[in-house]
This record gives structure tokens, sequence and C-alpha cells, in this order.
């Protein structure tokens, strides 16, 4: 006889494994389903957090203010276009490193995570930008400007910086709405005395204490020359090639050749600065321009010269025994106001909207007995514009009150 088997009652054990199954299947369509929306939001939390760092940055290091207040505000406005906040917390600023750090979060309700306690859900992403002095630009300007006030009391790095105004302060300055002679107007001007490698009375040349230049240069009084000419710019020979000349200059003002620039370079400067040259600048009035800045000059190679202090990071170019090495630290925006020049504007076709008129600064200079009527000096008059400056590369120049805005995540 068979022996009997007791089987217990197995009633309810699928509705457990149902319920398992569905608790599992559950939490995996939460991962696939809530994990994708967290990720696309993350993505858009990171754009948001990058966008609103860059904009931040440029607004902490404006003329170098450092409020970091407004700078919070620019952020949030960032993030909030971005469609992102900025988190609890989540915004930095340091004056010592010129960068701020920007955390921005999205929240959003959750689909399936809901079923396990999860009623919404949040993505963060954090992104740090900075102003750094600018190390190359591209599409320069072929006017270098000098880098000489020896102030002992600015901070390092910032020897550069001279009077600067913002773009549209530049621009209203223009001769679109004519202005007599402002403060923070500089004047690039040919010097018509061949012998002064210097113009300005304040440049002691032969180091005897007193200034050997034959004009005051500061027209406002303020300590700082406002007439560059001479030895404080020159036009630059940006491709190394001699011989070139005043048609080379006009290309390269005009933007018909590309250049691109980096500091601690050895330039040489360009002869033949003829009026076409002057006249093609005329065209660029009332455009912003990117303009070397050099610390140091002196005569032939740099390499062979010991009097051309030189460093490891120095790159060079060309040289023979009759040039004048320009060594460019930095770059600076430069927005061009006004040019006198004999002639009409030469083919740039960048503007056709030149100014007839005597410029404010040469006015100024001829109201002041400096130069006549009739002097056949000529001049570029503009301001430098603090700001991010287009075509920056890299980091490592020296300030000027321009700079370059770079991510740093």
């Amino acid at each position: 006889m068979r022996g009997l088997s007791i089987i217990p009652n197995q009633k309810g054990q699928n509705l457990v494994i149902f319920t398992l199954v569905f608790f599992g299947l559950a939490g995996m369509a939460a991962l696939l389903l809530d994990g994708g929306f967290i990720f696309a939001h993350r993505r858009t939390a990171q754009a948001a957090a990058d966008a609103a760092a860059l904009a931040a940055a440029e607004a902490y290091c404006r003329d170098d203010t450092f409020d970091a207040t407004a700078a919070l505000a620019v952020a949030n406005n960032y993030a909030a276009i971005n469609r992102a906040t900025v988190a609890p917390g989540g915004f930095t600023a340091d004056p010592n490193t010129r960068e701020v750090t920007v955390t921005t979060q999205i929240t959003f309700s959750s689909f399936f995570a809901q079923l396990i306690g999860r009623p919404t859900l949040e993505a963060r992403a954090t992104a740090t930008a900075g102003c750094e002095c600018p190390a190359g630009a591209r599409s320069v300007l072929p006017v270098a400007w000098a880098c000489r006030s020896g102030d002992p009391t600015l901070n390092p790095g910032d020897e550069c910086i001279e009077e600067t105004v913002d773009y549209p302060t530049a621009w209203n300055y223009g001769h679109r709405n004519p202005q007599p002679y402002n403060p923070e107007l500089y004047i690039v001007m040919d010097s018509d005395d061949s012998d002064l490698y210097y113009v300005c009375q304040s440049h002691d040349v032969d180091g005897d204490g007193v200034g050997d230049g034959y004009m005051d240069c500061d027209l406002d009084n303020d300590g700082e020359d406002d007439i560059y000419g001479g030895g404080d710019r020159s036009w630059l020979d940006l491709n190394q090639i001699q011989g070139g000349g005043s048609n080379d200059l006009v290309e390269w003002v005009c933007g018909e050749e590309e250049v691109t620039l980096n500091s601690h370079s050895w330039v040489t400067g360009q002869t033949g600065v003829a009026n076409n040259v002057f006249q093609a600048v005329e065209e660029r009035e009332n455009t912003l321009v990117v303009v070397p800045v050099f610390d140091y000059f002196c005569e032939g190679d740099p390499r062979t010269n010991p009097d051309c202090p030189t460093h490891a990071e120095d790159t060079f170019g060309f040289f023979s025994s009759g040039d004048t090495s320009f060594h460019l630290i930095t770059f600076a925006n430069f927005y061009i106001t006004c040019v006198d020049a004999p002639g009409p504007p030469q083919h740039c076709a960048v503007n056709n909207d030149a100014y007839n008129g005597t410029c404010p600064g040469r006015q100024r200079m001829i109201d002041d007995g400096l130069i006549t009527q009739n002097d056949s000096v000529k001049t570029i008059e503009g301001y430098f514009v603090s700001g991010d400056i287009p075509g920056a590369i890299g980091s490592g120049g020296v300030c000027t009150g321009s700079y370059n805005i770079l991510l740093k995540h």
C-alpha cells in the first residue's frame, strides 16, 4: 500500500510572487525612466552652470570690482534663463584667484520613483570660471602699446592697466555722438621728430632724472601720459618678413591677413608707415580692435644683444642688426573713435563712416599749443575698453583691464 503524502495549501503564493516581481519591475522602471530623466536634467543643469559661471566671472572681474553680490545676481539670472536655479550655498567667489564657482540644480517630479517614496528628484552640476590675463590674441591691430606705468602701488600683474571704460561708454564717445576731450581718451601719435625716440617730457631717455621729450603728454594732469608716440608705440612686422612696408600694414589693419600673436614673443618694428596706413585705420573708426602691449624693446636680435632681457618662455622671429625688437607681454581692447590722417580713407571697407572734422584729442593738443592746425602729425584716438577681449587665447599675460573668460572645470 502506497503511502500518502500531504501537500500543503499553496493558495496565495502567486500573489506574493507577483508582488515581489511588481516591485522589482517598478524599481527597474524607476531606474531606467527616472534615471534617464536625471541624466537629461543634469545635462541641462551643467549647461546652466557653465553659462552662469562664465557670465558671473565676467561681472565679477569687470573693472576689477570683484563685487560678489552683483556676480551672484548675474549667476541667478543666467541659471534661470537656462531652466535651472543656483543651489542654496552654491555660489562662491575668490578675488585672489579671480574665479567664481556656481552649482545649479533642477528639481522635477518623478514617475515610478514615487512608488518607492521619492516624489521628486534633483539634478545638480557645478562649474568654475575665471578671468585670466590673455596670453595670445588673433587678428590684432599692428600697433604696439607701451606698458610703462611703473606705479609701485599697483598689485603685481596690474602694472599695465590704463584708464578704461566699458564698451557702451566708448561707443557713445565716438564721433556718432561727438564729445569734448575726455580724461580716458588716449592718442597714438606719429611723431614728427625722428631724433626723439620718446615724445613725452616725462620720459627720461638719458637717465639724468629729467624728462627728455618735447611735449607734455599728460593732458589731464593725472600723472599719466595720454599721448603716446615714438618709443611708446610702434607699428609691428607681424609676419616677420622684411620689406612688406606699408602695404603689409594696410592688409593687417583691414583684416585681410589673419595673424595670431602670443605673449612673451619678440616682434620687430615695421618701417614705411605712410599715410595709407593711417587712412586704412580711419576705416576702423567706431570698431573695437585688439592691440599688443610690450614692456621693453632693444635693437637687433634679442638672443644676441645683452641689452635685451629674455626669458625661457620667449619665442623669436626673424631679426637683423637694423631691427628694433619689441617684447610682447599681453593684449588690450582698444576702441578707435577718431583718426586724423591726410587724404581719403583706404580700401578696408570695414565701415564708411569716417569722421571729417578735427578729432577731440587732436583739437586739445592744438588748443594747448602742442601742435598747430597745419601740422602733418597723424593721430589715432580711442579708449581702452574693459571686459572680455575678442579672440583672446589662453592665460598668463599681464593684466591691462581686458581679460579672457575661461571655464575651469
